[in-house]
């Protein structure tokens, strides 16, 4: 093993350490919100803007599955407005949402246009 080798593993492990504690004091900062009764609107109003500047997401959705249909539909949005928020049904199979329920995880996408599974349904048609 050389110096180099080292430095660079010991790089990584730092950065993978300053990750999980960045992690946990977000995690900590959304079980502050949660502490207080309030709306399913009102709850991820308040976490979003939390992950917005921790995590640095610029855009998220909270989808919930319509038994009645079968889809899952965009209840809450972060940088998106409300005309977008409507738009936002996805069926369980297709695109994102399938790969984060196989997964079982939640899934960050560092950028829409590079993701051939985005299917950016809370965009206008042409928009």
């Amino acid at each position: 093993m050389t110096a180099e080798s080292i430095d660079s593993s010991d790089t990584r492990s730092v950065s993978e350490l300053k990750r999980k504690i960045l992690e946990l004091e977000t995690l900590y900062e959304i079980s502050q919100a949660l502490n207080f009764p309030a709306t399913l609107e009102d709850v991820m109003s308040n976490i979003m803007p939390i992950l917005h500047r921790k995590m640095e997401i610029e855009r998220g959705i909270l989808a919930l599955l319509d038994h009645h249909t079968g889809d899952l539909m965009v209840q809450v949005g972060y940088g998106i407005d409300c005309q977008e928020t409507e738009r936002g049904q996805y069926r369980i199979s297709e695109g994102i949402i399938r790969k984060v329920i196989e997964a079982g995880e939640p899934m960050v996408i560092p950028s829409s246009g590079g993701e051939p599974f985005f299917l950016n349904r809370t965009q206008p048609p042409g928009g």
